[in-house]
């Protein structure tokens, strides 16, 4: 017979376990706890120290009013805090931390140590505990304000520890925790040192402006602008990127509430419709989002990092966010137009693709295609037999995306960048594959700016990149000069492909394998060299690449597994239009 467990009460090794589970997720959660603790200390300075990736020691100094005597021996005690005294103290929150659980919670998974002086006090104070030993206390030669020591994290918790990346991985989070922090607070001095060396030095200054300009680079910085709306208690100001800077990846999205930084679903959505009509598909712009409201319009006691808010009003704040973005996007986009220009598809015809161009008779040109290329020499035969993409009857294109065609017995749509992007990625495969090698020189060097973090992460697949043409050295502490790239490259898609791998290795979403490793960054430099949807090609340039198409081993997906073209038969119609059943 099965006995029912008890209810019992959980020990307060297992509950402090519990709550270090929910609050320190990984290295950088230390990071985000302690500096928002100096910043409510009323830091000026905040320096953060980090050696093996967070996971041998965190270092965070600053120099805040630090603990006094009677605070010290509480600072460990869960739920023990300064900053609330009720429950309705929750209803208008004003401080990073209030819920009492960091310093308990990373004490209980660590060797921990916290050196304090009180700007009121003459003597100093060290308190150290290794994992749930009960923390001893002693005086200590300190300075005002506080260092926080932690070591070994997780030494306690080893199936927590199986969790965590690389060391480069995780120093990425710490690095972009840092820049959060940083971004809220340009009145505060930050300085990030990986392994004893600085990564940021960011000093005190006096706006938001000046701390994106410290950040980022020039051209980034330059592409900003201002925006700014105001409701009632209600402020919205930032900064946002023309339509000509932007990413593949949403990575470069800030969003501040009362100097916090918050992670919305719908804040962010407003942002992007901020920016409707004026962005291409897949691009995500730089956008800086500074609200300021009382505290008791929003609620931060949602989530145990309190990364998340609930607002009481999240229509008026979305319209406002989106209007503020549109508006000021306008008369900056009003007078800027863009020069369509299309990638070339040709290149030298191998035997196969040496095929006769059709004449304009039969692969009519739509009307709104008005982008006139160069005639391309393609060398002629009379004998050459086409595939089955080559042999279709171009129709149109749809939205400037779908090749329309068709032949005897069914329709065919061809999504021009997946078709675009699988031609290319066999091409680079087979160009590595017969000469391992194949690079062009630079006349003039590509400088491309990376933090030392990113720099790091490129290092690790540099002989990949190297056998695949992209030759590349260091030029001082933040930049990289790309020396050679790969012959059917373009030189201007190479900053972009630089920064994807180095997000793409941050957040380990590169393969281990070395071959694996070259298919994948042959596959995204493909990407990055192929026509998007809207790119505007002419009849030639989709005749050649149809004609390319059947030269493909595997033309039905593009590298990354989108079909690149559908059929819809006759006997499909027929249904369809009720004319058989």
């Amino acid at each position: 017979m099965q006995i029912t467990p008890s209810i019992h009460i959980l020990s307060d090794e297992t509950v402090r376990r519990i709550a270090a589970g929910e609050v320190i997720e990984r290295p950088y959660s230390i990071v985000k706890e302690l500096m928002e603790n100096a910043v409510d200390a009323f830091a000026t300075i905040i320096e953060v120290s980090v050696t093996e990736g967070g996971m041998g020691e965190i270092k965070v100094v600053d120099n805040g009013i630090g603990f006094t005597p009677q605070d010290l021996p509480l600072s460990v005690v869960k739920n023990a805090t300064s900053k609330i005294t009720t429950d309705h103290d929750l209803l208008s929150i004003q401080t990073n931390g209030f819920r009492g659980e960091a310093l308990s919670s990373i004490s209980s998974v660590s060797k921990f140590a916290i050196i304090t002086k009180s700007k009121t006090y003459q003597e100093g104070l060290e308190l150290r505990a290794d994992g749930n030993t009960s923390p001893e206390i002693k005086p200590a030669a300190s300075k005002d304000g506080t260092t926080v020591i932690v070591k070994d994290l997780f030494f306690n918790v080893p199936a927590r520890k199986k969790f965590l990346k690389s060391k480069t991985t995780e120093f990425s989070h710490i690095e972009k925790t840092c820049k959060k922090i940083a971004l809220a607070h340009p009145e505060i001095h930050i300085v990030l040192k990986k392994e004893h060396q600085v990564v940021l030095n960011l000093p005190t200054c006096s706006s938001y402006q000046e701390r994106i300009a410290q950040l980022y680079q020039k051209n980034i910085t330059d592409s900003l602008i201002a925006f700014t709306s105001q409701k009632g208690p209600i402020s919205v100001h930032g900064f946002a990127s023309n339509a000509k800077n932007t990413l593949h990846r949403p990575s470069e999205i800030w969003i501040f509430v009362n100097n916090r930084w918050v992670s919305d679903r719908a804040l962010t959505k407003a942002i992007y419709e901020g920016y409707r009509t004026t962005l291409l598909e897949n691009k995500y712009p730089y956008v800086f989002l500074f609200i300021t409201m009382p505290p008791d319009l929003f609620d931060v006691n949602v989530h145990p990092t309190k990364s998340e808010v609930r607002f009481v009003d999240t229509q008026t704040l979305f319209q406002m966010i989106q209007e503020a973005i549109s508006s000021n996007l306008k008369g900056t986009l009003a007078n800027h137009r863009f020069v369509f220009q299309p990638k070339t598809m040709s290149f030298a015809p191998t035997q196969r693709e040496l095929t006769k161009i059709q004449a304009p008779s039969q692969l009519s040109r739509p009307s709104y295609l008005t982008y006139e290329p160069k005639e391309q020499s393609v060398e002629t035969t009379t004998n050459t037999t086409l595939g089955y993409f080559g042999s279709l009857s171009f129709l149109t294109v749809l939205d400037g995306t779908y090749i329309v065609c068709n032949n005897s017995n069914e329709l065919v749509l061809i999504d021009q960048h997946a078709a675009h992007e699988r031609v290319l990625f066999e091409k680079y495969q087979t160009q590595y594959k017969t000469t391992k090698k194949l690079s062009q020189q630079t006349l003039i060097p590509v400088t491309i700016t990376l933090s030392p973090s990113q720099i790091e992460s490129l290092q690790s697949i540099s002989e990949q990149l190297d056998t695949l043409g992209i030759v590349y050295e260091i030029f001082g502490e933040d930049e990289i000069l790309i020396r050679s790239i790969p012959e059917l490259f373009s030189k201007e898609n190479i900053e972009t492909l630089i920064f994807e791998l180095v997000e793409q290795i941050q957040k380990d979403e590169l393969p281990t394998k070395a071959q694996d490793a070259i298919d994948h960054i042959l596959s995204t430099m493909a990407c990055h060299s192929a026509v998007r949807a809207h790119d505007r090609l002419s009849s030639h340039e989709i005749e050649k690449l149809l004609q390319d198409m059947d030269q493909l081993d595997l033309a039905s997906y593009c590298p990354h597994g989108r079909p690149t073209f559908l059929t819809m038969g006759l006997s499909e119609l027929e249904k369809l239009f009720q004319r058989k059943v």
